[in-house]
């Protein structure tokens, strides 16, 4: 199953948005999430090395972590 920065960007508003954020968040909120897929995706394109992309998901999960330790 390919899952699409679509799929993700729902999860995120789904899980993480509050329920009644206003459309200004929501929109603002999505604009920066895929100004993020896009940075890393050219990032890890223009290197040519496909290591970077472990790396890129490894630096996200440890923030995942510090947000759900309250730390970011």
């Amino acid at each position: 199953m390919t899952v699409t920065i679509k799929d993700d960007w729902e999860s995120y508003q789904r899980d993480v948005l509050p329920i009644n954020a206003p459309q200004v968040q929501v929109q603002e909120c999505r604009r920066a999430f895929y100004a993020g897929a896009l940075a890393a995706s050219c990032n890890i394109r223009d290197s040519g090395d496909l290591s970077s992309a472990e790396k890129y998901a490894q630096e996200c999960m440890a923030f995942k972590e510090e947000v759900t330790k309250g730390d970011a």
